[in-house]
């Protein structure tokens, strides 16, 4: 019994060098990843730019000028391999040396290396990275992380669509289950609260979450994982006997100040051989009921793409992915002596930043999806969301075939066709809408 007490006591002494070495791991690794990400995407953007020029230079006959473009690139590829080998080495440096400490406290490192790789790859990781850490993964880890349903993992482009849906609908219900079972131990049911959060109606739970044990965060999340579950069951009901197939894409009930971050797949968007995304405008959000509230747009789209091509599957993405400005059209007096939501609304500000995720969430799809044919994609913007498709495009680097601007009150940083740069994707069509049912004017 003395001898167990004192191997306790000896091992309770290391816990505290275990745990820094541990952390010193962890910070290690963060940085490597986020440096590694940053070189890597610096250089796809250099290279998609160097890409562009060299089009433009060989439609000009100027071969000298391509070939030098093509020796540029060549060389800043091989400079950014020799800054990646850098933060390679200081990494497995750092990693060896810390390694040796654990196994002097009697920690077995095998231990550390499967923690090692089931570290979420960071929000801003590359789709193709995260992709090849995903494939890398054995099956039991992967499972592992999908019951554990980290809402990192549901949100990061180059995941496999079902997959994040599997997480995303997970954490959903944990968030709707944590207030329902708080408020249940009051005698409060499910159904009226869920009533009172699409009616947008307050009660005691909501204005007083702390009585319950539970916190403003929690009542946001709330909130919008009922709006976003009734998107979800809104999309999927069929005019028919069968439903349609419905996958939340990303989740993120906290995001944009509690307005919410959501996107619903119908269809599968990694298997689907045409695949659409709905970008909406002003005052449309998760919190506003975007996702469920009379928005039809992407069923009628999915309906009508399969009855006019039934031997092509599709999908259609309900995009409430960013931040949309807010203004009162029904008071515009009251409305513009807000100078913040004027300042929303009547600058492009909000839509380049959206345009910034759009892009990284479309390019994302070519990602993950399977076959060896990609997918047509089709992007659709109606009012500000059509600036922000066109800040996506020339400003962003997305990547689509058409681009379907709806009632856009101005394209911003995109002057002309060329800057949709088409020769990101072969054969880039466009036309942008006066009226759903008015053709204003079309890019080819």
């Amino acid at each position: 019994m003395q001898r167990v007490t004192t191997s306790l006591k000896l091992q309770a002494a290391q816990l505290p060098r275990i745990g820094v070495d541990l952390e010193n791991i962890a910070v290690a690794l963060a940085e490597a990843q986020r440096s590694a990400g940053w070189y890597i995407s610096a250089l796809e953007q250099d290279l998609e730019d160097i890409d562009c020029e060299i089009g433009e230079a060989l439609a000009n006959d100027d071969q000298d000028e391509a070939n030098a473009l093509c020796d540029d690139a060549v060389a800043e590829t091989r400079a950014v391999l020799v800054q990646l080998n850098h933060i390679r080495d200081s990494y497995s440096a750092i990693l060896q040396s810390r390694l040796g400490n654990l196994r002097a406290d009697g920690v077995d490192p095998a231990e550390i290396e499967v923690a090692d790789e089931l570290l979420i790859p960071p929000p801003d990781t590359n789709p193709e990275q995260v992709k090849r850490w995903w494939d890398s993964l054995r099956d039991e880890q992967r499972r592992l992380l999908v019951d554990q349903h980290p809402q990192e993992l549901g949100n990061l482009n180059g995941i496999p669509a079902e997959v994040r849906d599997q997480v995303n609908v997970a954490v959903m219900n944990d968030d709707l289950r944590r207030v329902e079972d708080a408020a249940g131990q009051h005698g409060l049911s499910p159904e009226s609260l869920r009533d009172n959060a699409l009616n947008n109606r307050d009660n005691d739970v909501f204005s007083n979450p702390g009585k319950y044990g539970l916190t403003a965060a929690d009542i946001t999340r709330y909130q919008n994982a009922v709006k976003t579950n009734e998107g979800l069951n809104h999309d999927k009901a069929g005019s028919d006997a069968r439903s349609r197939p419905v996958m939340l894409w990303p989740y993120d009930p906290l995001a944009f100040n509690g307005k919410g971050r959501a996107a619903i797949a119908i269809g599968n968007p990694d298997r689907a051989q045409n695949t659409s995304v709905i970008v909406p405008g002003t005052n449309n959000s998760v919190k506003g009921g975007w996702l469920y509230d009379a928005h039809n747009d992407a069923i009628n789209l999915y309906d009508q793409s399969a009855k006019a091509d039934p031997t092509h599957s599709t999908a259609v993405i309900a995009w409430m992915g960013y931040d949309a400005p807010a203004f009162e059209f029904q008071s515009p007096e009251a409305a513009v002596t807000d100078p913040t939501k004027l300042q929303q609304v009547g600058t492009p500000w909000m839509a380049r930043q959206g345009g910034a995720v759009l892009a990284a969430d479309a390019n994302g799809l070519a990602v993950t999806h399977e076959g060896g044919t990609p997918s047509h994609v089709t992007v659709i913007g109606h009012s500000y969301g059509s600036t922000t498709v066109a800040d996506a495009f020339a400003n962003s680097g997305m990547r689509a075939n058409d681009a379907v601007l709806i009632g856009c009150p101005g394209t911003d940083l995109a002057h002309s066709a060329a800057d949709f740069h088409p020769q990101r994707r072969t054969g880039l069509r466009g036309c942008c809408l006066h009226r759903r049912d008015q053709l204003d004017r079309r890019i080819r």
